[in-house]
């Protein structure tokens, strides 16, 4: 068996191999063009052989077999971009990236609208300053480091509303529905061998009711950021 010094000697010096030999088309292009190069074939307008589910959101789908065959493309794309997501994105595809995410064996889809927020905490009006970048007055500062010095148990909490969107899908091996985001990236959906379609339920038009453990009462508004003073009950 060769020893590492050995194989070290029989690396070719990487300076004396002609750029024009590279492998792969793309090998040294950022992950954005290769990104830009796979959408302009395999997602716009629409992916080829699929079709779209619902007629004003990215939803697709297709029989298993159609799918699989367009998810080998989109497997490709990830094997071109494997280092750049390990050695930058702790393995995980972030977000910026915004592929499609992809599910087989689906028998049904719910689509969910609902008012949701960001919500974070912090322990000190200059953390929620630093943190949040609002533009909090000196008075309005004030207001909240006089909450925290006369609460020091508790902390301040900011809420930013948003609208969430989502998809509970079921699939025919699992239990309980997978809740899917879906609208910064796409969704590809695999009907279930076993069933002709998939069964769609749009409910984006059903209100929600709203929780009765919301926070009121907030310190501050600012613009559409409230802020709340919370004391958590003892044990929690």
């Amino acid at each position: 068996m060769a020893t590492h010094e050995q194989l070290a000697l029989a690396e070719p010096d990487a300076d004396a191999i002609p750029q024009h030999r590279a492998g792969k088309p793309f090998a040294d292009a950022p992950p954005l063009t290769h990104i830009e190069a796979w959408r302009s074939k395999w997602w716009n307008p629409e992916p080829p052989g699929l079709s779209r589910l619902v007629e004003d959101l990215p939803i697709f789908h297709g029989s298993d077999h159609a799918v699989r065959g367009w998810a080998e493309a989109l497997c490709g794309l990830c094997a071109s971009i494997e280092a750049h997501i390990n050695d930058n994105c702790r393995g995980r595809v972030p977000r910026w990236m915004k592929l499609p995410k992809v599910l087989f064996g689906v028998e049904s889809i719910t689509l969910v609208r609902t008012e949701a927020k960001d919500s974070r905490s912090h322990a000190t009006a200059t953390d929620l300053v630093a943190d949040t970048r609002l533009p909090i007055t000196p008075e309005q500062f004030e207001e909240l480091r006089l909450w925290t010095h006369a609460n020091p148990e508790g902390r301040l909490v900011t809420h930013k509303p948003f609208v969430d969107l989502a998809a509970h899908v079921y699939t025919a091996w699992a239990e309980k529905p997978q809740r899917v985001r879906f609208y910064a990236g796409g969704l590809v959906l695999a009907c279930a061998p076993t069933q002709e379609r998939i069964v769609l339920a749009d409910h984006r038009g059903v209100e929600r009711k709203r929780r009765s453990n919301r926070y009121q009462s907030p310190l501050l508004e600012i613009g559409t950021t409230r802020i709340y003073g919370v004391i958590d009950p003892p044990g929690r």
